[in-house]
């Protein structure tokens, strides 16, 4: 959480990882809410890919090799490629959970500053221009500016 509030406000690690828990505090109902979602989402993606895993394996192993018929022990193997795939799921996951608590750390940051949620324009190309508008308008005031210093 400490690098998303450094991304936003760009203050030292210490200094975002201390505002970023008393932000976290201030929303515990909504982490609360995100990190139980995410949670059981993640249990049930990895155990559910797991199982896929494990179940086209068995088939492979049953139905495509003719040399099923010699293999005593089915369980071992199964149960080796289960707990690889569920290891291997965890890492590819852990994004997941990692980008859902960021993005609820912007949103809380954003409410903390605006006091509202505050929605963008409904498109890109519209946001663009009014930014280069202001820009431009703080450009004629720098201008307009040094002209009046040079006159003087």
């Amino acid at each position: 959480m400490a690098y998303a509030i450094v991304a936003i406000t760009g203050d030292r690690y210490c200094v975002s990882a201390k505002n970023g828990f008393y932000l976290s505090l201030k929303h515990l109902e909504a982490y609360w809410f995100a990190k139980t979602l995410s949670f059981f989402l993640m249990l049930f993606g990895q155990f559910g890919v797991s199982l896929i895993n494990v179940g086209t394996c068995f088939l492979l192993i049953k139905f495509a090799f003719d040399d099923s018929e010699d293999i005593d022990a089915l369980w071992a193997p199964l149960g080796i490629i289960f707990l690889a795939t569920l290891f291997t799921s965890e890492l590819f996951m852990s994004i997941f959970k990692q980008s859902i608590i960021t993005t609820l750390m912007c949103f809380a940051y954003d409410l903390e500053v605006h006091g509202e949620v505050r929605y963008g324009p409904p498109d890109f190309h519209s946001n663009l221009a009014t930014i280069q508008a202001d820009y431009a308008k703080i450009d004629e005031e720098r201008k307009s500016q040094k002209e009046a210093k040079a006159k003087e």
